[in-house]
């Protein structure tokens, strides 16, 4: 695949993500009555800022526009990822690469 088609994919991949997220947080396995009576106690409603709740073992990131993202990269050669790379990065960080129709 050429760069210009990967750009090209990349961009159609962030478009979608913009209209329509895929992010999602999915649990790993299912809490024990002493865990989620532990998160009901931190139960932060109404204080700000409210404490994070660290429990990287609870929840997994899921994402359809990021494995898609990762399956694009995958098909390029080594020497040309950092570029699809850096194109990514920089729309991301572009405030006007999107506008809602």
């Amino acid at each position: 695949m050429d760069m210009q088609e990967a750009k090209q994919k990349a961009k159609l991949i962030l478009d979608e993500e913009r209209i329509a997220p895929t992010i999602r947080y999915e649990p790993f396995r299912r809490a024990t009555d002493a865990e989620l009576l532990a998160m009901v106690l931190i139960d932060d409603r109404g204080r700000h800022p409210r404490r994070v709740l660290e429990k990287p073992n609870f929840f997994q990131f899921k994402s359809t526009n990021f494995d898609l993202l990762c399956a694009l990269l995958d098909q390029l050669d080594e020497s040309k990822k950092l570029e699809l790379l850096v194109f990514v990065r920089q729309r991301i960080l572009n405030s006007r690469a999107f506008r809602i129709p």
